[in-house]
């Protein structure tokens, strides 16, 4: 199926590209998670407090992304297998305009629309 997408190497590579992001941001918060840990150590009880709330807000944005950087690696996957741009709900495209601003999407807009609607 990944045939009938025009842009599929244009795809790829924005997918690449996000992924690589990603990952650069990822480390860069692990090591200033380690330098905050580390700066706040020996503080007092509140600093102990403010270091644990960023970590926790550090920890979360991080399972964002890791949510997000396993979304990307099923697109991937799914490009090297030509299924790529098919709907996971609906087994039709999801259309191109559509994996141009979101490449790791999985369903259709009509299927998407229908499971927000649905609370899903």
């Amino acid at each position: 199926m990944t045939d009938d997408i025009r842009n599929l190497e244009k795809i790829k590579e924005m997918l690449l590209e996000e992924r690589r992001e990603i990952l650069e941001r990822l480390a860069k918060k692990q090591g200033a998670h380690l330098e905050l840990l580390e700066s706040h150590a020996k503080g007092d009880i509140a600093d102990q407090a403010t270091a644990l709330e960023i970590q926790r807000i550090k920890s979360t944005l991080s399972s964002m992304e890791r949510q997000k950087l396993q979304n990307i690696e099923n697109a991937l996957k799914k490009i090297e297998d030509g299924t790529y741009g098919i709907c996971a709900e609906c087994g039709e495209l999801i259309d191109e305009k559509r994996l141009m601003i979101k490449p790791f999407a999985i369903y259709c807009v009509k299927c998407k629309e229908e499971k927000e609607k649905n609370g899903l």
